[in-house]
């Protein structure tokens, strides 16, 4: 498996993936992996599926307002957050289940 500095050198990619890792950091702070460990998977589908409810809600409101260039920078800062939670949320469910103890 690749580490970062092994992808190329694709900064935009790093930065985000460092993104990603701080949320579920701030995450895995307020709740712990105790917390995630009683989620079943269809729980934490569900756990995604509401917060991608959330980014899909702002989404709408960018394309109506004409994209990237023309939308409001509370809601593209709005978007781009809720999307890490979402991110962070996968990897989060992904590391219950690597613990082997993700459920009941």
């Amino acid at each position: 498996m690749p580490t970062l500095s092994e992808v190329g050198g694709d900064s935009s990619l790093i930065k985000v993936l460092a993104e990603v890792a701080n949320e579920r950091s701030r995450q895995d702070g307020k709740h712990g992996p105790a917390l995630d460990d009683q989620h079943t998977p269809s729980h934490w589908i569900g756990l995604i599926d509401r917060t991608i409810a959330k980014v899909e809600n702002t989404a709408l409101v960018l394309d109506r307002s004409g994209g990237w260039a023309e939308s409001a920078p509370d809601d593209l800062t709005t978007y781009r957050e809720t999307l890490l939670r979402v991110a962070a949320l996968a990897v989060a469910a992904i590391q219950a289940c690597d613990r082997g103890t993700s459920g009941p």
